[in-house]
């Protein structure tokens, strides 16, 4: 036999329910804007940002101050990190192995360093960084340097159309 009564619902589950469901969608929505929104830049940590840009030596500072100030890579402190990731790769190819681990666990840090390589660099660095690449790279460095070495096929076009 088939019982067509409606079950009955407890209404204080019922609004219990309600309730942890709407605090759930609330709590999903300010975690989206929170994440979504850019950060800006403070005067402050843009002091910072150039004190500390001004003295790093090896990729894990350069890692480190990234991860700090990411948000403020733009004008002077912009021009000290290519700076810096040129000197790097031209000059300090024996740490290649520590922003070759950096670059594969942190993505958005890969595409900062590749970003970095511009046109601000020296003919030195740019010859240095391309001979690395071609002759010093390690089997396992085969997908960054690839990534490098397209980053300068980018640079060599831009070149070419600044120069029409």
């Amino acid at each position: 036999m088939i019982s067509t009564t409606e079950p009955k619902i407890d209404k204080k589950a019922h609004r219990a329910l309600v309730l942890l469901i709407l605090v759930a969608a609330m709590v999903t929505c300010f975690f989206r804007v929170a994440y979504a929104t850019p950060r800006t830049c403070t005067r402050q940590e843009a002091i910072q940002a150039e004190t500390v840009t001004s003295s790093l030596k090896t990729w894990h500072d350069v890692f480190n101050s990234y991860k700090r100030y990411w948000h403020c890579d733009d004008g002077t402190i912009s021009e000290r990190y290519s700076d810096v990731v040129a000197t790097l790769l031209a000059k300090h190819w024996d740490q290649f192995d520590d922003v070759l681990l950096l670059a594969e666990k942190h993505p958005k840090f890969r595409a900062f360093v590749l970003r970095h390589l511009d046109q601000t660099m020296t003919s030195a660095q740019d010859k240095a960084i391309r001979e690395n690449v071609r002759s010093h790279c390690p089997p396992d460095g085969s997908h960054l340097c690839g990534l490098i070495g397209e980053r300068f096929n980018e640079l060599d076009r831009e070149q070419k159309c600044g120069q029409k």
